[in-house]
């Protein structure tokens, strides 16, 4: 069967809902779509992924690599033991050693204020040091960030160019965008 032939047959079939929820089709031919399939398979140059692919996977991820890095440096860089952290190292200290500071009302009303993220500082300082700890987190997190709004442009079919412009946009504060987002 010719190709077109078989593609306006599969396009023109309608479905309709039969008995117990299965479709259930108006024209004879039930396989074309089927058929079609199995007909055109899809090209390979040899090897298990294609060479484009691998480029557009390359691009993203250079791309979330540079939004992650402009997010760092416009907004001050990697503070250690500034802003939030002055009020939560006290914290991660006293989860370290029960007998940091006992009875100190500060600590423990900030126990329970960000106690996830305390608590991860907490494990990674264990592991790797205070510094590096939070080092590692804020990176962390910058790259989730990146990612998250890398997969909300894919979502909403947005070209790579058009997910820089908006990091772009996210890390600059380009006409307040992004005042609305608490980062903690």
């Amino acid at each position: 069967m010719e190709r077109g032939r078989l593609a306006r047959m599969a396009c023109s079939q309608t479905f309709t809902s039969g008995r117990a929820g299965r479709p259930r089709s108006n024209s004879r031919n039930h396989s074309g779509i089927i058929s079609l399939a199995i007909s055109n398979p899809p090209q390979s140059n040899g090897s298990i992924f294609p060479a484009r692919s691998i480029a557009a996977s390359l691009l993203n991820v250079i791309g979330i690599i540079a939004v992650t890095m402009l997010t760092i440096s416009f907004n001050g860089g990697i503070g250690v033991g500034s802003s939030n952290h002055a009020g939560l190292l006290p914290v991660v200290r006293r989860i370290l050693d029960p007998n940091y500071l006992p009875g100190d009302f500060n600590i423990t009303l900030r126990l329970y204020h960000h106690r996830v993220f305390a608590w991860l500082i907490a494990g990674l300082s264990k592991l790797i040091g205070e510094e590096r700890g939070i080092i590692l987190l804020h990176l962390a997190g910058a790259v989730l960030f990146a990612f998250a709004l890398w997969y909300l442009c894919r979502t909403l079919h947005l070209s790579l160019l058009s997910y820089l412009i908006a990091g772009l946009f996210l890390a600059t504060g380009f006409l307040w965008t992004g005042l609305g987002l608490e980062e903690n």
